[in-house]
């Protein structure tokens, strides 16, 4: 099988990386406003991961975030769900990245990633990678992604309903992190 990567140039040489085991079901929660942050969660004993991301960047002007989550199913029926939202603004970028693993031997593994991010300028970047590298068939697996632009007729039809540009922005963009 050949593997496919996609490497992205961390602007943070010195970053923090750490692992964390998950043996119990977990629910983890996330709201980014910047910086580098890798982590590795090892999923055993049949639990299931939650992994809620939320990045906002639209604070500042030329930032970036750069997030990289890994999951490795590490027993049979370990679950692992990631579910990273995120805006950007002001000529700020996101790097996000997913990886949900398995190994050959375990049985009866969930994963799923779902990423959807909104970019509130065309100054603004997204690179957003979900990759799932699955080393058996006993797995049942998933993952969506969106990047969008908060385009006119949207603009228009919160603007026809009475709201601020503003505040229409706004309200888009908090429902899409809640």
């Amino acid at each position: 099988m050949k593997k496919y990567s996609l490497k992205v140039e961390s602007p943070y040489d010195d970053a923090e990386e750490r692992s964390i085991v998950i043996d119990k079901d977990t629910h983890v929660y996330e709201m980014i406003k910047g910086g580098y942050i890798w982590e590795k969660y090892i999923v055993r004993n049949g639990a299931t991961l939650t992994l809620d991301m939320r990045a906002d960047m639209r604070e500042g002007r030329d930032r970036v975030a750069d997030i990289y989550h890994e999951v490795l199913l590490d027993s049979d029926g370990a679950t692992a769900k990631i579910v990273a939202r995120g805006v950007t603004g002001n000529n700020n970028k996101i790097i996000y990245r997913s990886n949900i693993r398995t190994e050959k031997s375990y049985k009866n593994l969930k994963g799923e990633e779902s990423m959807h991010f909104i970019m509130m300028d065309a100054k603004s970047e997204i690179d957003a990678i979900p990759m799932l590298e699955i080393e058996n068939n006993m797995i049942e697996s998933i993952h969506s992604m969106s990047i969008t632009r908060i385009d006119g007729k949207k603009r228009f039809y919160m603007l026809m309903h009475g709201l601020e540009e503003k505040e229409a922005e706004q309200l888009y963009v908090e429902s899409l992190l809640k």
